[in-house]
């Protein structure tokens, strides 16, 4: 009988974005979120697999506005939300691999680096 080739871990993480906004004013904003989530991998060839990612982030935000610290609904807070993702990666060898994720809050290209 086959099994199914799979793995799990916890996956941290560390993300910068910055927002740029000339509808009311010269406003900026810049938010690091920190998603901490439980990766279920499944390994569908040689050099392709696939995940799941659900979880949580923690963010902070740094809003630089002329209307004050509520500029168009940006909070300038810290706060935990929930994330969820599901994403694939290219294999190159058993040590590096091109990741591809979408999800909630955010979508990301990179490359992923494994012991």
């Amino acid at each position: 009988m086959p099994t199914i080739n799979n793995s799990v871990a916890i996956s941290f993480g560390v993300d910068w974005t910055h927002y740029d906004c000339y509808f009311a004013g010269n406003c900026s904003a810049d938010y690091f979120t920190f998603p901490v989530v439980l990766q279920w991998n499944f390994y569908v060839s040689q050099h392709w697999s696939v995940f799941g990612e659900p979880g949580l982030f923690i963010y902070h935000g740094f809003v630089d506005c002329p209307l004050g610290d509520e500029c168009l609904g940006l909070p300038q807070e810290t706060g935990v939300l929930p994330a969820f993702f599901v994403g694939g990666r290219y294999h190159f060898s058993d040590t590096v691999a091109l990741t591809m994720r979408v999800g909630f809050p955010s979508f990301s290209i990179g490359v992923s680096f494994f012991p």
